[in-house]
């Protein structure tokens, strides 16, 4: 079954079957090479449905010995991504086909499929499948949903096989060898997958395979750069999903770059030398923080950016085109009744911005601290200036809009600072404002 000949030869005996005894089947899978991401997390492994229609390979459940026909085509995980998310392939039956059939992933063992490894369908309905029209590509058929982890860097093959069915299924093939992993190997069994024919690259069978990149999860609180600190076994490349797991405070070593999804469950402590930089597709979520710098270069106007927690926040109407911001996790010295936390914000270049700084519910300090009340505090060189700002008990954050002045910012509820400055804070009731009753007090 590994020519065009050999192929036509089971079209025709597929028609000289019995109607009710024939199925038909066939699957595919592409050679891996590397390819653009189409999305941050996901890659395309294999995919020529776009390629011109040949014709269809027809896989019949009894052949002339009345032995079964399987269909694989072989494709290759990348070093990434290899969790497999879909599977498509160009699928139709002839009128009157019933039961099911299987779309399944094996091992290659000497070129040829080896042992299952996991199910795409186990028990696929034929009858939900359009009807073959000669001449024409058969449908797109999606099995999506799908988180079957492979091998990285490894090849497999995607078999079809019959279950229940009765009738026949096709299956698209092309002549052209063009396509992202392609050309890939086809091999065909005719006893139940005991043995299968030499593989063969020629008109291969229509097919996208999409995978995913797998989370890089912490097992400890080691160091970033340590692969045995991940469960993927090696240290994240930047684009790869990271999770530091709950109760671990993984150590930066030296600077990193994370441009794709970072899950704080635990913390990052990028110590006083190195800083985490995050690229323009770097997502942060989960509980924890960075604790020390995180970087943004270039960063873009209009939309909130994250720093060092999913709540920290730079929404910039005017961007520069480096953005530090420092988290050190202590009470500020010089303000009273503040959350033990505070921030150093360091452009490079001119800033507006509106900015939203976060902290944890467990540093809210206990009575006579009242959370309503905790407003924005910046360090001026000499003392905390009171700034205001909104904010958030539920998500525990205030936000503050026209920033444009930058060093040390801090947490407090406004009771009691030492040497302290206000800055244009009003009380909610309109015919009372409470920051120009205290700048008469003070001038007394």
């Amino acid at each position: 079954m590994k020519t065009k000949q050999a192929r036509h030869h089971l079209y025709h005996l597929a028609h000289r079957l019995t109607f009710s005894a024939i199925l038909v089947f066939a699957v595919v899978l592409g050679f891996s090479f590397p390819v653009a991401h189409a999305a941050p997390h996901t890659a395309v492994l294999s995919d020529n449905l776009s390629q011109a229609y040949l014709d269809v390979a027809y896989v019949a459940t009894v052949s002339t010995d009345g032995n079964p026909y399987w269909a694989a085509q072989s494709f290759t995980t990348q070093s990434s991504d290899y969790v497999i998310t879909s599977v498509a392939l160009r699928l139709s039956k002839t009128s009157g086909t019933s039961g099911t059939y299987a779309v399944q992933i094996y091992t290659v063992s000497g070129g040829k499929p080896g042992t299952k490894v996991a199910d795409v369908a186990a028990n696929a309905n034929a009858g939900t499948l359009s009807d073959f029209t000669p001449g024409s590509s058969s449908p797109i058929v999606s099995f999506t949903g799908l988180s079957i982890a492979l091998s990285p860097s490894t090849s497999y093959y995607l078999v079809v096989r019959p279950m229940t069915l009765s009738g026949m299924v096709t299956w698209d093939y092309t002549n052209s060898t063009s396509g992202i992993g392609f050309p890939s190997n086809f091999s065909g069994s005719q006893n139940n997958g005991v043995t299968w024919s030499d593989p063969a690259t020629d008109m291969p069978q229509q097919m996208q395979i999409v995978a995913d990149v797998p989370p890089c999860i912490s097992t400890g609180s080691t160091a970033w750069s340590s692969s045995g600190t991940w469960s993927c076994g090696h240290v994240p490349n930047g684009t790869e999903q990271v999770t530091i797991s709950t109760g671990h405070t993984v150590l930066l070593t030296g600077n990193v770059t994370q441009n794709s999804a970072l899950t704080l469950n635990g913390d990052v402590n990028t110590t006083a030398s190195y800083v985490l930089t995050l690229g323009s597709s770097a997502s942060v979520t989960g509980a924890g923080d960075v604790i020390g710098t995180v970087r943004r270069t270039n960063p873009g106007t209009g939309s909130a950016l994250q720093f060092n927690n999913r709540y920290t926040t730079i929404n910039f109407a005017t961007a520069p085109t480096q953005m530090d911001l420092k988290l050190t996790k202590s009470a500020p010295s010089g303000l009273d009744r503040a959350i033990g936390r505070y921030y150093t914000l360091t452009p490079t270049g001119s800033v507006s911005a509106t900015i939203q700084l976060a902290y944890l519910a467990g540093e809210v300090p206990g009575a006579p601290f009242n959370e309503v009340n905790n407003a924005l505090w910046r360090y001026n060189g000499s003392r905390w200036v009171l700034q205001g700002g909104m904010v958030n008990t539920t998500n525990h954050y205030v936000s503050l809009a026209g920033v444009d002045t930058f060093s040390d910012w801090a947490l407090s509820d406004s009771g009691s600072p030492t040497a302290v400055t206000l800055a244009s804070f009003k009380a909610n009731a309109p015919s009372f404002d409470l920051g120009a009753w205290l700048r008469s007090w003070f001038n007394r």
